[in-house]
């Protein structure tokens, strides 16, 4: 858990998410099993291990249509071309956008650029926002006026 002191709860959680689900690509593992493992291992707070469970239910519960968002909107990408470490933090942000309603769209996608530009490439930061932009506006997402 020392490498992670520096992030905070919710990004945590997301971390610990993107690694279940770079397990399920790259090995298969379900995903619940591998998130389970991850924090028996990790041992994070709590609220980290809470908010990390809910994340992925919204994606385990959408992943076909998740799937099928990315495959639509990466037009030049095949899904299966897309790096596993890229598609985690894909389904990730959709999952969120579409499962966990409370949190700001912008917010979401905010994060998963951090991460990819934190766990992957400064490219993948950009491709990561592209297509979450594309997908929030499928998905009907707007802003909110003040």
């Amino acid at each position: 858990m020392e490498y992670f002191k520096d992030f905070g709860g919710r990004r945590l959680s997301r971390i610990l998410v993107m690694e279940a689900l770079y397990r399920y690509q790259l090995l298969g593992e379900d995903p619940r099993e591998a998130l389970g493992d991850i924090i028996k291992r990790e041992e994070p707070p709590e609220e980290v291990a809470k908010f990390a469970g809910e994340l992925l239910e919204a994606v385990v519960k959408n992943l076909d249509k998740i799937d099928e968002l990315i495959k639509e909107t990466s037009f030049n990408w095949e899904i299966d071309r897309i790096a596993y470490l890229d598609r985690a933090i894909l389904r990730l942000g959709i999952g969120e956008m579409m499962g966990l309603k409370d949190i700001p769209f912008r917010v979401t996608i905010s994060e998963a650029i951090e991460l990819a530009k934190t766990f992957s490439t400064v490219e993948s930061g950009r491709f990561v926002n592209g297509i979450l932009d594309a997908i929030a506006t499928k998905l009907g997402l707007k802003e909110e006026v003040i």
